[in-house]
């Protein structure tokens, strides 16, 4: 095997250009990607023209690898990020066109296009994760089957939260049973639904929302700090002691309480997320003018209690709902904001 197939240094490198959101886009497509396929491989290898990592979905060979998905080198510099492209051949050239997976029926409608240069991982929202799920279980005969035919070793860490377990012998979705002991690595579905809701019920038309409605600050998605990103930065225009910056934290909570505590969990973490973003912004600025918001869409009761000591021992901590179909669709809920007087509609109730 090419050493460049199975380098340490080569996955390393590729997952350190990485953004967070970039990297949850890959979460979602591996874990739609095993749900019709369990011994899909993800890996790294070097780009034959220029040497750069290139991410691929397929599965690992000795000699050949068999691609269907391939993700290209993240760039430092300048604009351009991971552009998705099916079977490793790009997008406009002629081996690709002519290729068998790009004649695939409904292939061109899963992932939609951005002109003539393919799609980004963060152009990949919930409508395409479930759109590429239809398209394998229409494809799952024998042609993407060999494809996706691999050891189930995934060579990329996302040490964040996926955990490796032993399965022993890896079985494919035709009943043909693998004879080496394969290490499969996992995504909770919960995770991922939580993930997608996020973006696509929260994110996405949050950020229009407060676009719309606040011409005195800049709204900023995905916002670098030196600890992370942020889902959404607010940022006065022009800056001023009198106007603070907000911090936003989006979490998908279920109305109902959980029985395995997973919303206290998710408020614990949001709160930690948003402490730690208000003091390590990328540019200075003094703590007591930083307003820490967690959105979710529904405040549960098992989380009641929590919420509101929290709103009374960080004065700057406050909880908001939103929900695209109300009149109003984001409200203050608990805590006081200076800034939430900006907001045309979103008063506390």
């Amino acid at each position: 095997m090419d050493k460049g197939f199975d380098s340490t240094n080569l996955v390393t490198q590729y997952e350190s250009k990485l953004e967070k959101s970039e990297i949850e886009v890959l979460k979602a497509l591996l874990s739609a990607t095993r749900s019709v396929f369990p011994k899909a491989d993800i890996f790294v290898v070097k780009n034959s023209e220029n040497g750069n990592p290139v991410l691929r979905f397929g599965a690992l060979g000795k000699k050949k690898n068999r691609v269907v998905l391939s993700v290209s080198s993240p760039k430092t510099q300048g604009k351009k990020r991971p552009v998705v492209s099916w079977g490793g051949q790009g997008t406009t050239t002629p081996k690709a066109k002519n290729s068998r997976i790009h004649k695939l029926r409904g292939i061109k409608k899963v992932f939609g296009t951005k002109g003539t240069k393919g799609i980004t991982l963060t152009d990949i929202d919930s409508d395409a994760i479930e759109r590429y799920v239809e398209f394998l279980k229409r494809h799952d005969g024998q042609f993407l089957q060999n494809c996706f035919d691999g050891a189930s070793v995934c060579l990329l860490s996302f040490s964040d939260s996926l955990g490796v377990s032993d399965v022993g012998t890896g079985e494919t979705k035709s009943g043909s049973s693998a004879t080496a002991k394969t290490s499969i690595r996992r995504l909770s579905g919960e995770e991922i639904e939580a993930w997608l809701e996020e973006k696509s019920e929260l994110q996405e038309p949050l950020t229009n929302y407060l676009e719309n409605v606040l011409s005195s600050y800049n709204v900023s998605k995905e916002k670098g700090t030196k600890v992370g990103t942020m889902d959404l930065f607010l940022s006065p225009k022009p800056q001023n002691e009198k106007s603070p910056f907000v911090v936003i934290e989006l979490k998908a909570i279920k109305l109902e309480a959980s029985e395995n505590g997973g919303n206290r969990t998710k408020v614990r973490q949001s709160y930690g997320q948003l402490l730690d973003y208000s003091v390590n912004l990328r540019t200075p600025t003094e703590f007591k003018n930083i307003e820490r918001w967690l959105v979710i869409k529904h405040i549960p009761d098992d989380c009641r209690n929590v919420l509101e000591k929290l709103t009374q021992l960080d004065s700057n901590f406050s909880v908001w709902t939103y929900n695209e179909e109300e009149k109003t669709p984001l409200v203050l809920k608990m805590g006081c904001s200076r800034s939430s007087s900006l907001l045309s509609s979103g008063t506390k109730s």
